[in-house]
């Protein structure tokens, strides 16, 4: 068995489903798509829904409270730098272990 190419697609999928559709007869992966409990799911349907999905949980607290809102933004504007990149980083990592055990 030889070396296959894929595709970033594929790759995401794979890590997000677990597995991914079979290789074509040219032995690429098809397309970004996965298989998930028999339903065909494509990379590029699912990454919309999960921006949406963000921008729709970033936009409740300037919805509910923008006064609020407004404080807290002014506050982290006077952290350090290196304070907002460690939540940051803490943000990335604890998104990367829900995405883990989810999946």
């Amino acid at each position: 068995m030889g070396y296959r190419r894929c595709s970033i697609q594929a790759l995401v999928s794979r890590f997000f489903y677990g597995r991914n559709r079979l290789p074509s007869p040219k032995g690429r992966l098809g397309e970004g798509c996965a298989v998930v409990r028999g339903v065909d799911v494509d990379f590029w349907q699912v990454l919309p829904v999960a921006l949406a999905l963000v921008l729709v949980i970033e936009g409740v607290l300037p919805f509910l409270s923008p006064r609020r809102w407004r404080q807290m933004v002014m506050n982290v504007a006077q952290l350090e730098d290196r304070l907002i990149r460690n939540v940051g980083l803490g943000s990335m990592l604890l998104g990367l272990v829900i995405l883990y055990l989810v999946r």
